[in-house]
C-alpha cells in the first residue's frame, strides 16, 4: 500500500515529540481517578480542532493508510493524538478502525449508505417479520462479512505501520471500534417504526435482540486479539476518548433516551447483562437526559463506569449519590462542553471517581488551559 507523505510527516513528528514518561503519568492518573483515590487534580483531556486537514472519509473507509492519518488527527469532539502530544494534556493516546455503524449494521443483515463528508447511515428494512423469516434458521455472518474483514485488515495495518515508529507503537493504543448498542442496532434496521414492534410484536423483538447479541459477542472476540488497549492489572481499557473501567463499553443511546422503565427492563437490561456475562466487567455510554429510573435499571452486574454524551443534562449530585457510592465512575465528564462547565458543576464538591474533558476552539487556547489547570485546578475555569 502506498504510504502518504503527509502521514509520514505526522508519524515522524510524533516519534520525535511523544513523551513516554508523560504517557505513563497520564495512564496512572486515570487509573487513580477510576479507583476513587483522592487526587489534587482529576485527569483532564482537552479537545480542539485538528490543525491538519482530514482526508476523504470515503477513501479512508477502504484505505487504512488514509484512515490512520484521520484517526491521529481526529475531530474536536472525540480527542486528538497529534494535539495531545503537543499540549501534554491527560488524553490517553489511542485510535480505532473508524467505519461507524456500517460494520455492525451489515453484520446484522442491514444495508447502509456511505457519502463523502458524513458518517455511514443505515437504510431501513421494510418489516421485522419478513426479516425474521430470512434469518430465522441461520446466525448472522461475522467472520466472512466484508466489512468485518475491512476492520481486521485496518487493525493489522495500523500495527504494522506503527511498528516503524517504536514510541508510537508502544504508546498509541489500538482500541475497539464503535460496536453500537444492541437495541440501537435493532432500531437502526427498521427506523422509527421499530418502536411499534415493542408493543405489537415483542417476541420478534426478543428474537432479533438475541440474534444481535450472539453476533456482537462473536465480533468482539474476533477483534479482541488485535487490540492492545487493555490495562489488565487495573481492569480498564483505552476507548472512546478516555480510559474506561471494565472490559467492554456498552452503548445505550437509543434505549436510555426512548424507553420507559418497563421497556428498558424488558428489552435492554437483560441483553446488556448477557453480553457482560460473556465478556466481562463493563462501562455504559448513553446520551440524552437521565431519568430517575436509570439509577435502578442501569445497574447491571459488573458495571463500573458511565459516560454521558450530554453531561449538561445530568444531575451531578444525583450521580454522586446514586453511583459514586457504588464505585461507578463518571468517565469524560464534560463531553462537548466548555471548560466553564467543569467549574460550574464540580466546584465545591468532594468528587472522586471522575475523569474530565472539555472542548475549546483551537490548540493555542487548549495549551493555555492545560497550563492554567496544572497550576490552579478547577479554579482556572471560573
Amino acid at each position: 500500500m502506498k504510504k502518504l507523505d503527509s502521514l509520514n510527516r505526522i508519524l515522524d513528528d510524533l516519534e520525535e515529540h511523544l513523551d513516554e514518561e508523560h504517557c505513563e503519568r497520564v495512564e496512572q492518573r486515570h487509573l487513580e481517578a477510576l479507583a476513587f483515590q483522592k487526587m489534587d487534580r482529576l485527569p483532564l483531556s482537552i479537545y480542539c480542532k485538528p490543525e491538519g486537514e482530514l482526508l476523504s472519509n470515503v477513501e479512508a473507509f477502504y484505505n487504512p493508510e488514509v484512515m490512520l492519518q484521520n484517526e491521529l488527527l481526529k475531530s474536536e469532539t472525540f480527542g486528538n493524538v497529534v494535539n495531545s502530544v503537543r499540549i501534554r494534556d491527560d488524553y490517553p493516546l489511542h485510535i480505532r478502525a473508524n467505519h461507524g455503524l456500517a460494520v455492525t449494521h451489515s453484520i446484522y443483515g442491514g444495508k447502509y449508505v456511505l457519502n463523502e463528508g458524513a458518517t455511514p447511515w443505515a437504510q431501513s428494512e421494510p418489516s421485522l417479520q419478513e426479516f425474521r423469516k430470512r434469518w430465522e434458521d441461520r446466525p448472522f455472518e461475522v467472520k466472512e462479512n466484508p466489512e468485518v474483514k475491512l476492520v481486521l485488515e485496518t487493525y493489522q495495518y495500523y500495527a504494522e505501520r506503527l511498528a516503524e515508529y517504536p514510541k508510537c507503537s508502544r504508546r498509541i493504543k489500538l482500541s475497539h471500534p464503535d460496536m453500537q448498542g444492541t437495541l440501537q442496532s435493532a432500531q437502526s434496521l427498521f427506523g422509527a417504526d421499530f418502536f411499534y414492534e415493542l408493543y405489537d410484536h415483542p417476541e420478534d423483538v426478543h428474537w432479533l435482540l438475541r440474534h444481535i447479541c450472539e453476533a456482537y459477542v462473536e465480533y468482539f472476540r474476533l477483534l479482541d486479539p488485535l487490540m492492545n488497549n487493555y490495562v489488565e492489572a487495573a481492569d480498564a481499557q483505552y476507548i472512546h476518548g478516555a480510559l474506561y473501567p471494565g472490559k467492554i463499553l456498552l452503548k445505550n443511546d437509543t434505549a436510555t433516551a426512548m424507553l420507559s422503565r418497563e421497556h428498558y427492563l424488558e428489552f435492554c437490561r437483560p441483553y446488556d447483562e448477557w453480553i457482560a456475562g460473556q465478556l466481562g466487567t463493563s462501562s455504559i455510554h448513553y446520551c440524552g437526559s437521565s431519568q430517575p429510573f436509570h439509577y435502578e435499571v442501569l445497574g447491571i452486574t459488573g458495571l463500573r463506569g458511565i459516560n454521558f454524551g450530554d453531561p449538561q443534562r445530568q444531575d451531578v449530585d444525583g450521580f454522586v449519590e446514586h453511583w459514586s457510592g457504588k464505585q461507578v465512575a463518571a468517565v469524560c465528564w464534560g463531553y462537548h462542553q466548555p471548560p466553564e462547565f467543569l467549574y460550574r458543576t464540580l466546584h465545591g464538591r468532594e468528587v472522586r471517581g471522575f475523569t474530565l474533558c472539555c472542548t475549546v476552539d483551537d490548540i493555542n487556547q487548549a495549551a493555555e488551559y492545560v497550563k492554567r489547570y496544572g497550576e490552579q485546578g478547577l479554579e482556572s475555569f471560573k
